[in-house]
């Protein structure tokens, strides 16, 4: 069964961890799964992160229960030190290459199609920007949100409600499956901009 980010978002916490578990899984796997220490490191570096934090053992400890209980973390077997590994794209629902793009939104915010592009290199080699354009087209339905269990009727998770387009005509995506201030991540990420209507989020130049 498919996890619904709609009835359960992440926190921001879970957020970072689960992407951070995405990211180190494709670009650092023969550290792969991590350690609580080398999972603490992944999220808190200062490079390639939207918003950067500052995440405890303890934070992540409780976010790491969480991702659990949605079925998008596990914990391997057969090492003396746990360590952890991702299930996002069986627990989500969605194929490789919606994954990779997800994962990255999730870690580095909105971003443009062209920016996808070369922020995924080291995640999936996507063939050129049509493939990324073709994905994110397919994973839209007319009123706007995503449907990404299979692409069928039933909206997994969803996109910002509109394309925000920048004064140079450039258009940025971005995700909702959480990640959103709540207070029990408080001071764990940096306040972002406030929604300016339902669904649209302000995409800073």
């Amino acid at each position: 069964m498919t996890h619904d980010f709609r009835s359960r978002p992440l926190s921001p916490t879970e957020a970072r961890v689960l992407a951070t578990l995405m990211e180190k899984a494709r670009t650092v796997p023969d550290s792969y799964p991590l350690t609580l220490n080398s999972l603490q490191n992944g999220c808190n570096q200062k490079s390639a992160r939207e918003p950067t934090m500052n995440l405890s053992e303890a934070q992540i400890s409780v976010a790491i229960d969480g991702l659990r209980e949605c079925s998008l973390l596990f914990e391997s077997s057969g090492s003396r030190v746990t360590r952890y590994e991702h299930n996002f794209q069986r627990g989500a629902g969605v194929p490789e290459q919606s994954a990779v793009l997800l994962g990255l939104l999730i870690l580095r915010g909105p971003q443009t199609a062209g920016e996808l592009r070369l922020n995924t290199e080291r995640w999936y080699k996507f063939l050129d920007i049509a493939s990324v354009d073709a994905f994110l087209e397919e994973m839209q339905v007319k009123d706007g949100q995503i449907a990404l269990n299979n692409f069928d009727t039933y909206p997994l998770l969803t996109m910002h409600d509109a394309r925000v387009v920048q004064p140079e005509g450039r258009v940025r995506f971005g995700h909702e499956c959480g990640g959103g201030r709540d207070g029990h991540d408080a001071g764990a990420i940096l306040e972002l901009p406030p929604p300016i209507s339902p669904g649209l989020t302000v995409i800073p130049r």
